[in-house]
């Protein structure tokens, strides 16, 4: 039976915290980026609150004196009991030390209010026999809402944030052997250059069609995986099947092309088996969604957190294909990435995303890719913390051709070609044989890109 319950809140808190204010005009910065308005339900409280507002926009101090005056101003005087009003405010609260603790009972109030009303919200979505589109994404929609509302930014003291880091900087330190930050790609030379995947990041992936962007994507999720973490793959250009039917070549080491007879097939048999069973028990998450907008993607992860299921990593194939819009696709693609790392900070998990470069790259002579050459390059540059750009001398200068180079056969150049936190301007030489997809690291392949 469903019975009529009052709404959270806490008139006694809202009040204390005018009270508080009123007696240290400096009170209000300690609490101001807690509160709005909307969470006051007591209306003099709130009134209060919004003149304390418009008294901090103009510089004013805020006291019992001036909030006075500027109710007055706003005609809200006598409406809120006039000045006996604020006195007795001030006198029920002997400090203003406890400020913070009366924010936050009334922010908590507040967010149990909302809560109730996306309940509400979610409980008409779901009576509504006739709704267009995902009733579980309108749903989701509207828990994500709440929760941008409640993003806050505070400052941290430093040690807070080193006794917080203090495990995985002590793990680091204690490790044996070579270590590094970061999640394994599973590919030691790009772990060395890189420092791993680490979370919060993005990490951008640029090459033109033909230079394994996929494949590198997907060889990084397989050793993931391989190592008891789960990866979430957005696939906007190929369908789930295709990516194992990927992974399953890779893994029995068969080129697709030699399974066309039937003949062929009969002698990969045993070996194409072992690696479906194999390939189908990775904790590989995969969303072929074609044009998913990143907002919807997020709440896909946060989802899946939501029932428990870890993410360590997130893959997104690719950027020009998210459904986001934006008046032109120069602030569009610049949206997407800003919203890929967002999503890497909220979600703590490092954001690893194929983007495609422009025609520009094959009218040099050695075809080789820079960060200019990144769509757009301007937002993309700024937005991501790594960007790793791919090329292959043997897709542009096959066998028999005048430029053919035998020692570049079966060769991945990964161009550093930006790290935040490290040097760029790196070139690992990644063994990379495209036929059955298969990518990793040569031996003591690294050397430094020369710089003008």
């Amino acid at each position: 039976m469903y019975l009529e319950r009052t709404l959270p809140q806490n008139s006694e808190a809202e009040e204390n915290v005018i009270g508080s204010v009123l007696l240290d005009p400096t009170a209000y910065a300690t609490v101001a980026d807690k509160l709005a308005p909307s969470d006051f339900t007591v209306s003099v409280a709130r009134d209060c609150w919004m003149a304390c507002i418009a008294l901090f926009r103009a510089g004013s101090v805020i006291d019992q004196a001036t909030v006075a005056n500027e109710l007055g101003k706003q005609g809200k005087l006598e409406g809120v009991g006039g000045s006996a009003y604020l006195s007795s405010l001030i006198g029920n609260v002997p400090t203003s030390l406890h400020v913070e603790a009366y924010a936050d009972i009334v922010k908590r109030c507040s967010v149990r209010r909302q809560l109730v009303a996306a309940a509400s919200e979610i409980a008409v979505i779901g009576y509504d026999d006739g709704i267009q589109g995902d009733p579980v994404q309108m749903a989701l929609s509207v828990l994500m809402r709440l929760h941008h509302t409640e993003q806050t930014g505070n400052f941290r003291r430093l040690k807070e944030i080193a006794d917080d880091h203090f495990n995985d900087f002590e793990a680091w330190l204690d490790a044996e052997s070579p270590s590094i930050r970061g999640l394994s790609t599973g590919i030691a030379t790009l772990d060395m250059a890189i420092d791993g995947l680490e979370k919060g990041k993005l990490y951008l992936v640029g090459g033109r069609p033909g230079m394994g962007k996929t494949q590198l994507a997907l060889t990084i999720a397989r050793n993931v995986a391989r190592a008891g973490r789960t990866p979430a793959v957005f696939s906007l250009e190929m369908s789930g099947e295709s990516l194992l039917e990927r992974l399953v070549l890779e893994r029995a080491g068969v080129d697709r092309f030699d399974l066309r007879m039937p003949k062929d097939r009969a002698q990969h048999e045993t070996a194409l088996r072992d690696a479906y069973a194999d390939v189908g028990e990775l904790p590989i998450r995969v969303d072929s969604t074609s044009g998913i907008k990143t907002e919807t993607a997020m709440l896909r992860i946060m989802a899946l957190q939501a029932r428990q299921v870890p993410v360590d990593l997130l893959i997104f194939d690719y950027i020009d294909l998210a459904g986001d819009r934006a008046d032109t696709e120069e602030i569009r693609q610049h949206n997407v990435a800003k919203a890929l790392r967002h999503i890497a900070r909220t979600t703590n998990v490092p954001v690893l995303a194929m983007v495609q470069l422009n025609r520009q790259v094959e009218s040099r002579p050695d075809r080789r890719p820079k960060l200019s050459d990144l769509r757009y390059s301007g937002g993309l540059e700024q937005t991501a913390d790594v960007v790793l750009l791919l090329f292959r001398h043997e897709y542009y200068w096959p066998l028999h051709s005048d430029d053919f180079d035998p020692r570049l056969v079966n060769v991945l150049d990964v161009i550093i070609a930006k790290n935040r936190d490290g040097a760029p301007g790196q070139t690992i030489q990644l063994y990379y044989k495209a036929s059955v997809g298969s990518i990793r690291s040569f031996e003591n392949k690294i050397r430094l890109e020369v710089k003008p």
